[in-house]
């Protein structure tokens, strides 16, 4: 029986939920009994994915950072059409 290799996503993600599991306060070996890996196998993608998965999350936070941007002028543009609509009715 022969097994996919998973693609770099897949590889990624199970970073990720190991990066969760060992903040947790779980070991490295029950992490990869959980992921279904050899310790091998996870110190090899840690190896080769750090790298990306730094870069991964440097674009995630400057994509947040500009919808939090956009968000404010949504936000100070309904605030200035409040107080123009206060001034109007009062």
């Amino acid at each position: 029986m022969t097994s996919k290799q998973p693609s770099a996503e897949q590889i990624i993600a199970n970073l990720n939920k190991a990066d969760v599991e060992l903040a947790r306060g779980k070991t490295t070996d029950d992490v990869c009994r959980l992921l279904g890996i050899h310790k091998r196998t996870y110190e090899r993608w840690r190896g080769q994915y750090a790298a990306v998965m730094t870069i991964h999350r440097l674009r995630q936070l400057g994509r947040l950072e500009r919808e939090n941007t956009r968000l404010k002028r949504v936000v100070s543009r309904q605030a200035s059409s409040i107080n123009l609509l206060k001034v109007l009715t009062s």
